[in-house]
């Protein structure tokens, strides 16, 4: 009699306990592969900011026993994914320093130099864990302020309309002397509260005037009101020529409240038929940074022809003319060269580009 054969072959149940155990397995593997790639991720931000601390107070005995000013200043640097935020206190005595990346953050202070989980509250270290934010919000131009008033070696211009308390308040300097020599941060007196940014000097060679362009900035109190006066001071035993000096103010939200607002700078200079004229390279140095630059002229009116993606927010002009324009950058990496076409021949043409980092 004829037996058929019985066909060999998993059956449903088997193959559903293959399929579990796979799968078991393949979830013991993910946890612990993400165990070791968040110590790993915890790892560079904790030796970061370790390797910064150390570079601070190095930093402190060559400054004068004071903590660096600003980050840039401070010459610290960050591995791939992770951002440094550096804030120091107005005398330079203290500081917090925070890292963030990964999803996670830790900080120190100069009191307290081992990393721990939390983040920054100014000087101030907050414990816990770090939530970052799904993105850090750009900085914005909320209004412009007009031309400087001159009188003398002065210059007052006005507060911008509307001027919040606590946000950024940026004036643009564009001052001639007629001498061979460069004016340093020194050439000029700020109200008290203001701070000089980046410092761009250039000679003209045609008319022989030395050309300081100046980035200053403060936060906005309550009691800003009227206008911010600035003061022109002698180089070389030369007094600035308040003809040819010009000066604008905007105000600017989402900027950090401490510290200094710009994590880069890059410049550019050119004389008679540059055009255009512009910078080679620069960099943001922060995700979402608002990138203002100066463009100032000997040239009064000329109104030029901007980059791609940059609009004008101020415009300044009497026998020189100084120009704000603004544009955002959504990454920290490097962008190409920028260009202002003048469209016209010019004795003498510097730019100034600094990005804002965004607030936190």
């Amino acid at each position: 009699m004829y037996k058929p054969r019985r066909q060999s072959g998993f059956t449903l149940v088997e193959l559903l306990i293959v399929i579990v155990v796979i799968a078991i397995l393949a979830a013991i593997t993910l946890v612990s592969y993400n165990g070791v790639q968040a110590k790993a991720n915890a790892s560079v931000l904790q030796s970061d900011l370790s390797e910064s601390a150390t570079t601070l107070s190095l930093a402190k005995i060559d400054n004068g026993y004071v903590y660096p000013a600003s980050q840039s200043s401070a010459g610290l640097t960050a591995s791939s994914g992770d951002t440094l935020t550096y804030n120091v206190s107005a005398d330079g005595l203290t500081y917090c320093l925070q890292a963030v990346g990964f999803n996670l953050g830790y900080a120190l202070t100069n009191g307290d130099t081992r990393p721990q989980v939390g983040y920054c509250s100014g000087t101030s270290f907050v414990s816990g864990t770090y939530t970052p934010p799904a993105q850090l919000p750009a900085p914005v131009l909320a209004s412009a302020g007009s031309f400087g008033h001159i009188s003398g070696n002065t210059i007052s211009v006005p507060v911008p309309s509307g001027v919040a308390s606590g946000s950024l308040v940026v004036m643009d300097i564009h001052a001639m002397w007629p001498t061979t020599t460069a004016p340093t941060a020194a050439a000029i007196s700020l109200p008290a509260g203001w701070t000089v940014g980046p410092l761009y000097t250039y000679y003209e060679t045609v008319d022989n005037y030395s050309v300081g362009l100046f980035f200053a900035y403060k936060h906005a109190t309550a009691a800003d009101s009227g206008y911010y006066t600035l003061t022109l001071n002698t180089v070389a035993g030369v007094a600035a020529d308040s003809t040819y000096s010009l000066a604008n103010a905007i105000q600017i939200t989402g900027a950090p409240t401490t510290g200094s607002p710009f994590v880069d700078g890059s410049y550019g200079n050119g004389v008679t038929s540059s055009n255009p004229i512009g910078v080679a390279s620069f960099t943001p140095g922060a995700n979402n940074s608002l990138i203002i630059a100066m463009v100032g002229a000997e040239w009064a009116s000329i109104n030029p022809t901007g980059p791609s993606g940059w609009t004008k927010k101020a415009d300044s002009a009497s026998n020189t003319d100084t120009e704000i324009w603004a544009t955002t950058q959504s990454t920290a990496a490097a962008t190409g060269a920028l260009s202002w076409n003048y469209g016209q021949n010019i004795d003498g043409l510097e730019v100034l580009v600094a990005p804002i980092r965004p607030g936190t």
